[in-house]
């Protein structure tokens, strides 16, 4: 795996640019997104591993492998699906849950969510334990890493997700 936020090139296209996202499939390939300043447009696009150039290797972070292709439900929502894959972005892993079968108005698959790992439970995922005080020394740390001040100010659910709203003091 390619350490996230370096700057790499496509060799598909030969832009330069950093890797913000990667996506672990089932299979055990990974895609990334480059992002690219191009004038006065930032551009992103997913590649696949065999077209990054440079950058430096990063070790894989721990992944709940046994989960995939099980079914999970998000805490904070009820969303259920199936984890059909990892997002990494940063220090944030999220799951793809792909709910099952085609939604009756339309007869196409249902959208699939990505999902903060730690919300999710089901087969093959760890109990994650997210206590105020766990959520309030991960605002902390990252306050203090960004160097900026947020707040939460409102949380508010949007069609089944959670809304977080934040004001930079």
């Amino acid at each position: 795996m390619y350490a996230l936020e370096t700057l790499v090139s496509d060799n598909g296209t030969g832009i330069k640019g950093k890797l913000t996202h990667a996506e672990v499939c089932g299979d055990g390939s990974i895609r990334y997104v480059i992002q690219a300043d191009i004038g006065s447009e930032v551009i992103g696009s997913w590649i696949s591993e065999d077209r990054v150039e440079g950058g430096k290797l990063a070790e894989m972070p721990k992944l709940p492998w046994a989960a995939l292709k099980k079914t999970v439900t998000d805490t904070h929502t009820g969303f259920t699906g199936r984890l059909v894959s990892f997002l990494i972005q940063e220090s944030l892993i999220q799951a793809e849950v792909q709910p099952v079968g085609l939604c009756p108005k339309t007869n196409q698959p249902h959208d699939a969510r990505y999902i903060d790992i730690t919300q999710l439970r089901g087969e093959g995922l760890p109990e994650y334990d997210q206590t105020d005080a766990q959520v309030e020394a991960t605002i902390r740390s990252l306050r203090e890493e960004r160097k900026e001040e947020c707040q939460i100010v409102e949380i508010e659910p949007h069609w089944e997700t959670v809304e977080r709203k934040t004001v930079q003091k």
